[in-house]
């Protein structure tokens, strides 16, 4: 992989020595091994996104949260509500295992793994991301990675907020808890609306000429934990989502007028008991997940349902091991189509030198009753040289069984993926390489007259380099970000696949200089990126974009908060909507909006 001297020059600038690293506390997280641990003794790379950054960058969907991680691409066909695709390391949405406390959130019937598009993050205490192979821990669709959606736990709270803004955008979220030692729970409420804008516009058109696509949301979660006794704990989970969207239509062709409907209903169920005593924790749990999705004249309606246990054992100071066992059955609801897998997983961490040098191992067994059983796994180190200076490697086997829309119509092998990664980082700042090889990549290859799925010859690779830095200046009291990826994403004859940019960066700094004042600003970049295979089609990259934020809080109790979106009203698109004959020219995009303002009052007990 060749690096341009654009890459060069943006590694050597986010690598200069920082005024300031600041020092942080090691989290406790849960999804890099399916266990509790601290991301000190995590050795694949992690990002966490906590509520704060949220709350303070003001991201409003999963989407807009994960585009600031070095890695991932989000593309979307519109604005809220319409269809969003993710990339991580290259690969699609169909190989990043989306999880929302441990629930399954891919859609069995889906095309793009979860629907990122109908997640909101009113609710969010955290999002845990873990980048490369994990299905040695997680099985199936773990391939790229894993990201977990950590929802406010119960607690003793009361908070409400309120948004409005550009096109119409309305938004009202609240959260309620109350509780004691032995029981206590949370309501977590919210409702999206907007008048939109049309979702697909002409090349190079207004971003209003056309009739307005809407949206609609409406989440409504609850969480509950009962303590009977001590070590003893069991929590259940309940969320639901239903919208409705319009979106304009691309077939037979691009048409920024249509008037088509989806809709979209899920519920999410989740039951659980936890025991903890001295070196052991235990959990036992149900999950089961119920998707509805409409498109047009489309109904989709599909299940995942999940059970199993898992154990973790701390045999010696700084050394532990887990097992786990799960049971999967996913479900096309509407026809006899579905298959079960049942999972066997063990993993060991090692820590030794004062918890300065670290080996995590996992091995999994996948039995499934359609394809071949399959075992992968995953292994790590990383060592600390200080406190503030770490070097890390891991490599890890993928596995994924076709879903079920793509089994429907197609007779397909499962993809099989190898991914090494190697890191350093030192007082904030971290350089990744890393590369994936992908046999049997399933992709899409037509939909008419019937939709038709193949498994591609030879080895798809993805490689490249993630950067990221973080800092503080103490003079202008300030929080810096700054990360970077160049990739190359290619089949076996050397082509570039569609729609994977070249380049990414993300530039966003926190000013706290003015008393009770937040202001944040956040630049986007999207390098060289191309519609089609083999860097044809439209070059639909090259663009830069602007974000601010600012907050004032008047106490501790009430704030108000702003943003502006796309603040040099750019005329960028992530996808294709249509061509103009066999031209590379588009004859349609899809929209973006624009630039957009909004503003919002928050107040909590």
């Amino acid at each position: 992989m060749k690096l341009s001297k654009l890459s060069i020059a943006l590694l050597t600038a986010i690598a200069s020595p920082a005024i300031l690293a600041k020092t942080v506390i090691s989290p406790i997280v849960v999804t890099a091994n399916n266990t509790e641990q601290t991301t000190h003794s995590v050795t694949a790379n992690i990002t966490i996104i906590t509520a704060e950054d949220i709350q303070n960058r003001q991201h409003k969907t999963l989407g807009d949260a994960l585009q600031t991680v070095p890695g991932l691409f989000i593309r979307s066909s519109g604005g809220l509500g319409t269809t969003t695709s993710i990339n991580m390391r290259g690969l699609d949405g169909k190989n990043i295992l989306i999880l929302k406390n441990g629930i399954i959130l891919n859609e069995p019937m889906g095309l793009s793994g979860a629907n990122l598009n109908h997640i909101f993050l009113s609710d969010v205490e955290r999002i845990e991301i873990i980048k490369g192979p994990q299905s040695g821990t997680w099985g199936a669709d773990a391939v790229a990675g894993v990201i977990n959606i950590i929802t406010t736990q119960a607690q003793k709270t009361a908070m409400a907020s309120f948004e409005a803004g550009s096109f119409g955008y309305k938004k009202l979220a609240t959260s309620i808890g109350a509780g004691n030692d032995k029981v206590n729970f949370i309501v977590d409420f919210s409702e999206i609306s907007t008048d939109g804008f049309s979702a697909i516009k002409t090349y190079q058109g207004s971003t209003t000429a056309h009739e307005s696509d809407t949206f609609n949301q409406t989440d409504i979660a609850f969480n509950m934990n009962i303590t009977p006794a001590a070590g003893h704990k069991i929590q259940t989970f309940i969320k639901n989502t239903t919208a409705t969207t319009n979106f304009d239509s691309t077939w037979p062709s691009a048409n920024p007028d249509a008037t088509d409907t989806g809709s979209f209903d899920s519920t999410l169920k989740s039951l659980s008991y936890h025991f903890h005593q001295d070196r052991l924790q235990t959990k036992v749990f149900i999950n089961k997940t119920d998707i509805e999705r409409k498109s047009g004249f489309s109904t989709f309606l599909s299940s995942v349902e999940q059970y199993g246990a898992s154990a973790q054992y701390s045999y010696l100071a700084d050394q532990f091991f887990s097992l786990s066992v799960s049971e999967k059955t996913l479900q096309d609801e509407k026809s006899n189509n579905g298959y079960t897998n049942t999972g066997f997983a063990a993993s060991n961490t090692n820590q030794f030198f004062n918890k300065n040098l670290i080996f995590t191992q996992s091995l999994r067994k996948d039995r499934y009753n359609r394809f071949d059983d399959n075992l992968t796994g995953k292994i790590g180190a990383k060592g600390y040289l200080s406190e503030q200076i770490f070097m890390a490697a891991n490599y890890g086997t993928g596995y994924r069984a076709p879903n079920l829309s793509e089994s429907e119509h197609s007779t397909l092998k499962p993809e099989s993926t190898e991914g090494f990664d190697a890191s350093f980082g030192a007082y904030g700042f971290e350089l990744t390489y890393f590369k994936t090889e992908t046999k049997d990549q399933i992709k899409y290859i037509s939909g008419w007259p019937i939709t038709v799925y193949r498994n591609l010859a030879g080895i798809t690779t993805a490689e490249g380099i993630e950067a990221s830095y973080q800092f503080y200046i103490d003079a202008i009291n300030s929080d810096f970000n700054i990360n970077y990826t160049v990739q190359t994403v290619k089949d076996r004859n050397n082509q570039w696949l569609a729609r994977q940019p070249e380049t990414m960066a993300n530039f966003a700094i926190d000013n706290y200089s003015i008393n009770n004042i937040r202001l944040g600003m956040n630049a986007q970049y999207v390098g060289t990126n191309y519609d089609k295979a083999n860097q044809g089609g439209a070059q639909i990259g090259e663009y830069f974009v602007v974000d601010l934020t600012a907050n004032y809080s008047f106490s501790q109790h009430l704030s108000i908060y702003g943003r502006v979106e796309n603040l040099f009203n750019k005329d960028y698109t992530n996808a294709v909507a249509g061509y103009q004959g066999t031209t590379i020219t588009p004859s349609h995009t899809y929209n973006r909006g624009g630039t957009q303002l909004f503003i919002g009052v928050r107040g909590e007990l």
